[in-house]
């Protein structure tokens, strides 16, 4: 008799060991469900700062010419030497201004900008750094310093010009932000040109205006940006298993362009790093629909996960 009620038990058992076996093998065919984060439909919205950079530092007298052909001569004359030219004009502001600084000077009243838009695989890549963004953004930090070292010589007129020359750089980059590290630098560019007016005008109308930009700027990166790009950017094992399904929605739904772009990105790295096998399988299916994007940006993303490698993944410091 006990023979019979220990093999029913342990038949039980088995039934229940395979049964649960399948239903662990069927979840993993299906892709994470997205979280409350997306959810949230105002984390689909294109970013938008609680004052306008426009309104924090009006351009009045702006014309219709591009910024970006400016900034593209930035790029190709900025190397050590014009670097170490900056220095020392910053230490010494006497004379003309060396090439960059006076590039940056003509683009002020520039109203629009195109520069890593018609060629987005300049920084819609897997790489740690953008030379050209990093080019472009190392002589806005130079115009600022320009402008610091021309307020403490008692000449604020002459250092507000370098330094709304960077205040504008920011600007443009946050408006084109093809990608985060486009925008992030858009972003320090206006901070910190917003401490640099505060240090040389302290009090005057335009700082005050500044000041309240920086503080809705902090409280929106804080509260509304970063959430989302821990989402899609942390190497986390934890994380990703948990927002894999997020950043299916990012990529496809989301009416913020630079997201879109930074998920489609992430979705190259799904294809090693995801758990589940539904993540991986709607991840290619996901990466080969964006390869054809109207966005050329998104495009470019697509191609980029298409031709991601382990060898380059392994490199960017993924989990396992």
């Amino acid at each position: 008799m006990w023979g019979n009620r220990l093999g029913w038990i342990l038949a039980v058992l088995s039934v229940a060991v395979i049964c649960g076996l399948i239903a662990i093998l069927l979840e993993m065919e299906q892709p994470t469900p997205p979280t409350a984060l997306t959810a949230d439909a105002s984390n689909l919205d294109v970013i938008a700062l609680p004052i306008s950079p426009q309104d924090a530092w009006p351009l009045p007298d702006a014309d219709n010419r591009d910024a970006g052909d400016l900034y593209r001569k930035v790029i190709d004359s900025w190397d050590d030497r014009q670097e170490q030219a900056c220095r020392n004009f910053a230490s010494s502001p006497l004379g003309q201004p060396p090439q960059p600084l006076a590039l940056l000077l003509q683009s002020t009243d520039c109203a629009d900008m195109r520069l890593f838009q018609d060629d987005p695989e300049a920084v819609v890549n897997y790489d740690n750094a953008h030379p050209p963004l990093d080019a472009l953004t190392d002589a806005g930090e130079a115009a600022l310093d320009v402008g610091l070292s021309l307020g403490k010589r008692h000449d604020a007129a002459r250092g507000l010009q370098y330094i709304e020359a960077g205040f504008n750089l920011g600007r443009n980059l946050y408006d084109e932000r093809i990608v985060y590290a486009e925008f992030q630098d858009g972003l320090q560019l206006m901070a910190d040109a917003t401490a640099a007016v505060r240090l040389i005008e302290p009090g005057s109308d335009l700082a005050q205006r500044l000041t309240q930009f920086d503080a809705g700027r902090l409280d929106y990166v804080t509260n509304h940006v970063e959430p989302i790009w821990r989402a899609i950017d942390s190497a986390d094992a934890g994380v990703i298993a948990a927002n894999a399904g997020d950043v299916f929605v990012f990529a496809a739904r989301s009416r913020e362009a630079m997201w879109r772009v930074e998920a489609v990105l992430k979705l190259g790295r799904f294809r090693f790093d995801v758990n589940r096998y539904g993540d991986e399988a709607l991840a290619n299916r996901m990466i080969g629909r964006y390869e054809t994007d109207p966005n050329p940006a998104v495009a470019a993303a697509a191609r980029e996960a298409k031709n991601l490698t382990i060898e380059k993944y392994r490199q960017l410091g993924g989990p396992g």
